[in-house]
This record gives C-alpha cells, structure tokens and sequence, in this order.
C-alpha cells in the first residue's frame, strides 16, 4: 500500500537518548566495514589506501652507477693527470669498456660504472688538461659517489605495505618498482539528497517565491564527499512526502551506493519524516547528540536485499549544522570504508585570539581558521564570525573546528583548546611562519571522547578533572562531581590553577586515553571521579593500572579509613588508589558528590608534596583551609 509515515512520538520529547559525540563516533564506525579490494591501474591510485603489500621483484639500481657527473676512476691512482679512455659511460646506456690503472672515464650522472673503476670524481674537482687528459684534483676513495647494486631497493623488499595511503610519492615508488597496477580498497559510494518542500535547485532563476531557498546543502556535501576521494551520487531534492522520500531512498540504495546522506527532516516537526522512514526500514542506532551545532544528527542501518547493509546519516537542515556534522561523524566512516588505519580527525592544540561564549547546555564547534605565531610558538584560532548554524558565511574558510568546553561563562582570549582540523592546510592563505610549520601533535586514539577542555593562561600550572559516567557522557545525567572536586580544589590551593575537564563513558580504553592526553598536556594532577566500585562497568583502577607508571595505594587506604570514619560502611567496597603518570600525579575519588570533600580532606594534605617529589610545580596550600605536609628544612 501507500507509505505513511508520521512523526515519532509526536507532541512529546525525543525518544532518543542525547549521547557524546566520541559515542556517536564509536558507533557509526562499529557498524563499518572496509569496502572490498580493486585492482587499478598506476594512474588511478593517488589517495587510495593499499589492499596488500607491494614487494620488488628487481634490484634497483640493477648495476653499480654513478651518483653524479665527472670521472670514473681507480681511486688507488690519487690525483693527478689521466687520460680519459672511451667516449664515456652514459646514462640510459651500456657501460663504456674499462678502466685500468692510470686512467679515467668520463660519466653521466646515473650511468653504469666501467668494469676496473672503484669511484668517481665529481666534475667540479676536475679539469681538462688537453691532448685529450684531465687533472683529478682530489682523491676519492673507493666506492665514492657510487650507488651499489640494490642499494636504494632489494629483490624482495617491501616497498609499500597494506594499509598504506597512496600519494604522489608512493605512485613514484610503484613506478619504480614497476607496479603499474595494485590492489587497493575501492571507494566508497555516497548518495546525497537534500529533503523540504521549502528547497529550489541552486539554479533556479530569483527572484524566488516567499518561503523558499536555494539548496546549498546538497552541492556542499557533494563536494565535501569528492575532498574525501569518495564517488559522490547525486539524488535531488526530495519534497516532504513519504511515498517519495521512501522511493528515493529504494533507487539508492538499488543503485549499490554505500552511504546515503540525507540533508533536514531529522528533527520533531510534523514534517520531519527522516526519522519515521529510517525506523520503519532499519535501525535507528543513535538520534540525538550532545553537540552545537547539529543535536538532531542521526545514524541508521538498513538491510538491502543484495545482503548489504547500507548506512545513513540524517544531517540537520541547517548549512552549518550539516557540514560540521559531516565532518564530525561522517568523514571518519567515509575514512574507514576506505581503508585507513586511523579514520579519526587530526587535532591540534591551538589558542583562541577573541573571548568566546560557552554554552551551559552543550558543548560547541566553533568555526575558525588557525595562523601560526611564531612569538608564542604555537597556533592561533581566527573565529569566522557569527556562528548561528544557518549562517554559512562561518564556513567560509575554516580549517578547524574549536572544541568548546559544556559550561557557563565566557572562555577568555588566549585560552588553548583543542582543535579539529577539516581542510587543508598546506594552502591555507593563513597558515605561514617566516620559520618552518611544525608537525602538529599526534591524534588521539580512535573512538576516544573528545575533551571539554578549559585552559587558560600556559604559565598557570594545570589540574585535570576526568569525569567517568556513562550515562553523564551521554548527556542523561548531569554531571555534579566534576565542578565539585574543581570547587573544593580551588578552596584548598592557594597557588592558582587551570582546571581542565573531561567527560567519558566507562571504558577502559577511553579511560586509559584520556589519563594519558592530560598527562601529556603538561597537567600536574589528574583527579578521576567514578568508576571505583565492584559494577562491572567499574573499570577506573583497571585503566590505571594500563598507564600509571607508579602506584601510590597509601592514598586509596586514606581515604577509605576516612569515609569510614564518617559511617560510610561502604567505603570497604571502594578501590580508590593513585599514581603518576611521568611528573603527573592521578588520583581517584569517588564518583558520590558527597564524598569528595571527605576524601579530598583526607589526602590534600599530602597531595603538593608528592607532585613536588614527581618533579611537578611547586603547589601552596590555603593554610585557613588545610595543613599541607613539607619535609622540615635540612641545616
């Protein structure tokens, strides 16, 4: 019959659980799949990511040659006056007779050595003598300024390995190998539609009907998918209709597209149909995301009745929204299918240049483009402007997205922050330094949570606040512990600090990660709440024990005996501990509100010592508050 889809749930709040953006990321690349092998030929293969290994069949160079121009001779004879013999050995061509003792051989750079000759001497240390001789000014030693037989390249040596991008570089080496064909993971097919009745054709002829626009977002995301080296499909502007939309979405999938992206209809309008359709063909597996812009995201799975599975992505109506969550969810699954080792999005740690707005409600992608600054030996963050999510003007140049923090307040200027690079930057109009660009800061691990950082000034020393909550993570719960232990800190700490927060699920992995990036950041203390308990989502101590160098359980033992001691019966169940991580002291406290000052009470008073045995900053403690331990002065 007719297809009739209605909104979910309508007139209510969103079926959908709010989850973070490294959860979003975490499930749309666990349900992708690497696309199947093709072998092509050399002139087809630049961007492309190898399917196995290419291994030389052939030494290169075959034979002995010659690095450079000038002389072939027996490097026993020293210098001195030589006749030259032969016409010369040549490049391209055999080598030119021999060399016997008390003679030379003119020859080209790359041309084969003559039989007798051990070196050759560069022109520039020669000089013609006449009747038909040359001076040797300088002695070369044997072997000099020749390239051994397979010296740059073995029979059997592995040239390029599966897994491997294919760029200019790597298509030279093929050539030289003779690989003119190689088997690399095909790319994958995106099919892009716009959705809304309110939408024309970028072409149509102005001046347009009230309520309507141009459809800016279909030949954006078709060229955003092209950058990604995807085969972009274009399937039109689809009306608010069931029957089309579902019509539209059969011929795409028919068509062996991979990916389909849909563009609006994703939100809790009476004519938002997205949803509905991608529920009643498949699974929904996430609809909403704790992010500005592009709350609405969502990812779906359908079965195709040639056995694929075909993902979809429901990207917001809004230009802006649409293109950063391209960027944010779909570009590492294009990346996946298309056979990266590491599909994530390359980060930098940039500071800002202008005050910047948080959001209490949502952490946010603020659009920029960075510059370097040689003063300060960093990066700094340009804002495009105004940021409203239909204002593409905000795009326009932007090379990275800055993650801005969940919070209330303003972030000031000069604050670092990470951020996620979306273009490119080697020809950037903003990207120079009258040095050299350095290389930007490894990407942090796959599927790992992306921080709700706060830094501000770099001479201040840093406090890491890591939150465990899977449910906080998501967005279902808010997250009280966190500002907490950065209230009752900032209470016991004469010394001023930068707090940096974070937020991620109960995992392991995240957990171990997320420890290690503060760490590296230069945090004299990381403070975790939660995850200490026997539940076996409870993996805190487990993801310590993974990058904690040392152990420090005289901490955990403190502050059970001191919840205790305030009738806590089931402190005994607690598996606090602590430890460090290079000069970076780690902490756990409970994931219970009312119990972190009771045990921040406990073991405060030890905390700025052991930093300070670590090698960290010098920390004062507020004497009207809590007596910090220092070892009694040595006379």
């Amino acid at each position: 019959g007719d297809s009739v889809l209605v909104p979910l749930f309508p007139g209510m709040a969103s079926p959908w659980p709010m989850i973070s953006i490294g959860e979003a990321n975490r499930i749309s690349l666990s349900h992708t799949t690497p696309a199947p092998p093709a072998r092509l030929p050399l002139a087809e293969l630049q961007g492309r990511v190898l399917a196995e290994d290419v291994v030389a069949v052939e030494a290169v160079p075959a034979v002995p040659t010659s690095i450079m121009d000038g002389y072939a001779v027996v490097s026993a004879d020293g210098t001195g006056e030589f006749p030259v013999t032969s016409d010369g050995s040549r490049a391209g061509g055999r080598a030119a007779g021999s060399v016997s003792p008390g003679s030379v051989c003119y020859i080209t750079t790359g041309a084969p050595v003559p039989e007798g000759a051990d070196a050759v001497v560069m022109i520039e240390e020669t000089e013609k003598s006449g009747d038909g001789k040359v001076r040797i000014n300088k002695a070369a030693a044997s072997r000099q300024n020749i390239r051994e037989i397979a010296s740059d390249i073995a029979p059997g040596e592995l040239v390029l390995g599966k897994g491997e991008r294919i760029g200019p570089a790597e298509i030279g080496l093929l050539a030289t190998v003779g690989a003119v064909h190689a088997s690399v993971v095909k790319s994958p097919m995106v099919g892009i539609m716009s959705t809304g009745d309110e939408l024309a054709e970028a072409s149509a002829e102005g001046p347009l009907p009230p309520g309507t626009i141009r459809d800016s977002n279909r030949a954006m995301l078709l060229a955003a998918c092209a950058a990604e080296g995807a085969q972009a499909r274009d399937l039109g502007i689809i009306s608010d209709d069931a029957s089309r939309l579902e019509a539209a979405l059969d011929a795409a999938m028919d068509a062996g597209v991979d990916v389909i992206i849909t563009s609006g209809g994703v939100s809790m309008g009476d004519r938002d149909l997205v949803k509905p359709l991608l529920e009643k063909r498949g699974t929904i597996h996430f609809g909403r995301v704790l992010m500005k812009p592009g709350k609405p995201l969502t990812f779906a799975t359908i079965p195709h009745s040639s056995g694929r599975t075909v993902l979809v992505f429901g990207l917001p109506g809004n230009p802006v929204s649409s293109l950063v969550t391209f960027h944010l969810v779909v570009v590492p699954v294009l990346r996946k299918l298309a056979g990266f080792k590491d599909p994530s999005l390359r980060s930098v740690r940039v500071r800002t240049t202008v005050p910047m707005r948080l959001d209490p409600q949502r952490p946010e992608y603020h659009r920029a483009t960075i510059s370097w600054d040689d003063a300060s030996s960093s990066f700094l963050a340009l804002s495009t402007g105004g940021q409203r999510s239909s204002r593409l003007m905000s795009m326009r140049s932007a090379n990275v997205l800055l993650h801005l923090p969940q919070a209330s307040g303003t972030l000031p200027a000069g604050t670092q922050v990470n951020g996620l690079l979306i273009g490119e930057l080697s020809s950037a109009d903003h990207v120079f330094s009258s040095l050299s660009l350095p290389t930007p800061p490894a990407s942090s691990e796959p599927g790992a949570a992306p921080s709700f950082t706060y830094a501000g000034a770099a001479a201040l020393p840093k406090v890491g606040v890591l939150t465990v909550s899977d449910r906080a993570s998501k967005g279902l719960y808010e997250d009280l512990s966190g500002p907490i232990i950065v209230e009752v800190m900032k209470e016991y700490l004469a010394t001023e600090c930068d707090f940096v927060c974070r937020m991620v699920p109960d995992e392991a992995p995240l957990i171990a990660a997320a420890i290690k990036d503060f760490a590296a950041s230069g945090c004299a203390m990381v403070c975790t709440t939660g995850g200490t308990g026997p539940a076996l989502r409870d993996v805190t101590p487990e993801a310590m024990a993974q990058v904690c160098e040392k152990m420090f359980d005289g901490f955990g033992e403190q502050m059970r005996r001191a919840s205790l001691d305030v009738g806590v019966p089931t402190a005994i169940l607690s598996r606090q501990t602590a430890g460090s991580v290079g000069r970076c002291l780690v902490l756990n406290l409970p994931g219970k509100p009312g119990s972190i000052r009771t045990c921040l009470d406990a073991v405060f008073p030890a905390i700025p010592y052991c930093i300070d045995l670590l090698g960290g900053p010098f920390l004062e403690g507020n004497p009207s508050k809590v007596a910090v331990f220092r070892p009694p002065v040595k006379k």
